[in-house]
């Protein structure tokens, strides 16, 4: 996209590459890709606004109600602090996990990489019991899949000896037509023979820059475009075929987040990168151009060198990150014990709550919410400005709401440091301990009910006094954060 400024603006786009981008035969038509270009001659948050109200409305699948925006939980085999590894990662151990899943609240099992017998080898024994226990705990069933290719002996596999040509390195180059087919039915054959009420797909295309060309009519091509195309096309057709099933993509770790593919698919991995504090720095900076609702990222992925989890002291904060931040909730595993004996009564009770909060508050407002950057991310501020999340969230009638407010870092000597991991240059000095939130999305002439959910105070005030005062939002060292929800008071 190149933009200049004169009297006006004026700008051009379009996909550009070295080799040529498609070679047309005789006769052939194509669609070169929709460009989505909005005109707003407002402020920063009506820009917004207008960008999450085109995306839900025009971009974005329609959503079974049924099985959107359920709280995960995701236990991946390859990452050191997951609970299990190697011959530990098993059907009884995982069967403890769905247990302790679905007794704090969560209502939806992912079982990520680990659990297939080799790449390309997708049905090993045992996992129909896995899903049915699931089931009979009241939780949906999700699994992940690679079946475009990137990590795994690829190469040993009886599509790489018989068609080494479909791949590059180990990535399935789908803009080959036999190659796609063969995608497709790995695909359909997941779907057929485990039943997952949820796929998660991944491909791993690391270093590729360009990708692969090809020779289409005496000419080279760039095998992008063709296989973007195929991509979709195959995506839709599982979609026709399964509309229960839930589709979330997690390609790269939160490297297919453009329009098209948001167009495709119903949920979108952000990141790998969900330490503190960049996970909510990400949610602050990509919730300005994608409607957060339809991201999902682990909280609670956290390791130390040797890939061991370090228990986080501020639970309620995590929570309030994973259940409040206007996402689709993802639990890492690690964030629970292995077992329900393990699980203590506190933990299970302070998951439970916020757990009902997104239920019964949070959720039946996510796909229509009004969404307020106040901290770090607003109208002059960037992700890494500031040492304090904001975020505001109403509903359209602006009769209810809440907010979020996390501190980004932490007095020394007396609180918890959310930076404890990042290299001593890259840590921010303490922030001051208070932090005036002034609310955004209220009606100025409705009257509200506050909760403060750390010490469960309700206060009634004016739309036009919160917005134009503020509330003083002091936040302990454990936790570091605060929640308010905001409703309107009738009486």
């Amino acid at each position: 996209m190149e933009f200049q400024r004169d009297d006006g603006l004026t700008f051009k786009t379009g996909p550009i590459a070295v080799d040529p981008l498609r070679v047309l035969a005789t006769g052939e038509t194509i669609t070169t890709p929709a460009v989505h270009l909005g005109y707003v001659r407002r402020d920063f948050d009506a820009a917004v606004q207008a960008m999450h109200t085109h995306i839900r409305r025009s971009v974005s699948p329609q959503r079974d109600p049924d099985h959107a925006y359920r709280i995960q939980y995701i236990i991946p085999e390859d990452q050191g602090p997951s609970l299990y590894h190697g011959s530990d990662f098993n059907e009884e151990n995982l069967k403890k996990c769905i247990d302790v899943a679905a007794a704090v609240g969560i209502e939806t099992f992912i079982l990520d990489f680990g659990w297939a017998e080799s790449a390309g080898k997708w049905f090993p024994s045992g996992l129909d019991p896995l899903r049915n226990y699931a089931h009979k705990k009241g939780l949906l069933f999700g699994l992940y899949s690679e079946i475009e290719g990137g990590r795994g002996e690829w190469n040993k596999t009886e599509a790489f000896i018989k068609n080494p040509k479909w791949f590059a390195g180990y990535i399935l180059n789908i803009a080959i037509p036999e190659a796609a087919a063969w995608m497709e039915s790995e695909w359909i054959g997941i779907a057929e023979r485990l039943k997952v009420d949820l796929f998660r797909h991944d491909q791993n295309a690391v270093m590729r820059h360009e990708g692969t060309v090809s020779m289409q009519h005496g000419f080279p091509e760039n095998d992008y475009w063709r296989h973007y195309e195929a991509f979709y096309a195959m995506t839709d057709r599982i979609r026709a075929t399964y509309p229960n099933m839930v589709l979330q993509q997690a390609a790269s770790g939160g490297c297919r987040l453009d329009l098209a593919t948001i167009g495709h698919w119903d949920e979108h991995f952000a990141s790998d990168r969900t330490f503190n504090p960049w996970i909510y720095q990400m949610a602050s900076g990509m919730s300005v151009f994608l409607p957060p609702e339809i991201l999902v990222s682990p909280h609670g992925m956290m390791g130390d060198q040797t890939g061991k989890y370090i228990e986080h002291p501020d639970l309620v904060t995590m929570l309030r990150g994973a259940y409040a931040m206007g996402n689709t909730p993802m639990i890492f595993n690690a964030m629970l014990p292995k077992s329900l004996e393990e699980l203590k009564p506190e933990v299970q009770e302070t998951f439970l709550h916020y757990a009902n909060l997104y239920k019964t508050f949070i959720r039946p407002m996510l796909a229509t919410c009004e969404v307020w950057h106040i901290a770090p991310v607003n109208a002059i501020g960037g992700v890494e400005t500031g040492d304090w999340f904001a975020m505001e969230f109403t509903s359209p009638d602006k009769k209810q709401a809440w907010a979020t407010v996390i501190r980004l870092s932490q007095t020394r000597g007396k609180s918890m440091n959310l930076s404890w991991h990042l290299p001593l240059q890259l840590r921010r000095p303490a922030a001051p301990d208070a932090y005036l939130l002034k609310p955004k999305g209220l009606n100025a002439e409705m009257n509200y009910h506050v909760t403060f959910d750390n010490t469960g105070k309700v206060e009634t005030h004016s739309g036009a006094k919160l917005m134009a005062e503020g509330l003083l939002i002091r936040t302990p060292a454990n936790p570091c954060s605060e929640l308010l929800l905001f409703e309107e008071a009738k009486e």
